[in-house]
């Protein structure tokens, strides 16, 4: 999260770089994340377990 907020520090000059598309990209990258978690762990893992359980 640091290295993110770099460009806010160092290059206040930068018209393009606001807090809000700081937001607005965090918003979705969190989605993503999440999604990711949901779809290539907790599934597969879930998959996993129950095929272990009823063996």
């Amino acid at each position: 999260m640091s290295n993110f907020s770099l460009p806010l520090q160092l290059l206040p000059a930068a018209p393009d770089i606001t807090l809000a598309g700081y937001g607005y990209n965090l918003f979705w990258v969190t989605l993503g994340n999440i999604a990711g978690a949901v779809f290539f762990l907790s599934i597969p893992y879930g998959w996993a377990a129950y095929g272990r359980k009823y063996q």
